[in-house]
């Protein structure tokens, strides 16, 4: 099964990829095929970086509801810059 997906590229990274008669799907594959063989990203690490995610994104929610509840979330909203 083949899969066609698009990728957002920056100005300077199109320049680059023109410039050097670069195919970004090319370039995109052969990563992809780098780290499944290298074994710099798994399935497993994905799922526990999605699990961390969650746990944080929960965290912030509880702190925000905590701050709101002490009438503290426009002061915190004002210092945080």
């Amino acid at each position: 099964m083949v899969e066609i997906i698009s990728v957002s590229l920056s100005r300077k990274q199109k320049q680059f990829m023109e410039e050097e008669n670069l195919s970004p799907s090319k370039m995109l594959q052969t990563r992809i095929d780098e780290m499944m063989t290298h074994g710099l990203i798994t399935p497993k690490m994905i799922k526990e970086l999605n699990r961390k995610v969650d746990v944080w994104k929960n965290i912030s929610i509880k702190f925000r509801d905590f701050l709101d509840k002490k009438d503290m979330l426009e002061e915190f909203q004002k210092n945080d810059g």
